[in-house]
């Protein structure tokens, strides 16, 4: 089986093409981290690569499904993190929450970007 590079955010991690495939289905990726595959140079949007069409059901434009994943999962993490807020309050933990939940929403704007663009097009 063929390894993968993935790169999220300044990590890049080496991963075998089956966990790929499983944090695909898992919705782990969001589509927009770069990946290439062990042997070759050119970094790719995981939405570009035929293996994300293959696993994640869309129809249209694969970039547009890997931005709208990558929005949502920045909508549940700050969702469950107001959630805890509420409950809980604000402490030391939710601190260090906070700062890995703006390290989140850092990740999150350009997909956000390409969105308005997509409606100020139409």
């Amino acid at each position: 089986m063929s390894q993968w590079h993935v790169q999220r955010g300044s990590k890049t991690e080496v991963i075998t093409e089956s966990t790929l495939r499983r944090r695909l289905k898992k919705s782990d990726y969001s589509g927009v981290e770069l990946v290439r595959r062990d042997g070759t140079s050119i970094w790719k949007p995981l939405h570009d690569v035929p293996l994300f069409t293959e696993l994640v059901p869309h129809t249209g434009d694969a970039k547009l499904v890997a931005q709208k994943r990558q929005l949502v999962s920045f909508g549940w993490h700050a969702l469950g993190y107001a959630t805890c807020l509420y409950f809980f309050g604000f402490g030391v933990l939710m601190a260090i929450w906070g700062l890995f939940l703006l390290g989140h929403l850092a990740r999150s704007v350009p997909a956000l970007h390409g969105l308005i663009e997509r409606v100020r097009a139409t």
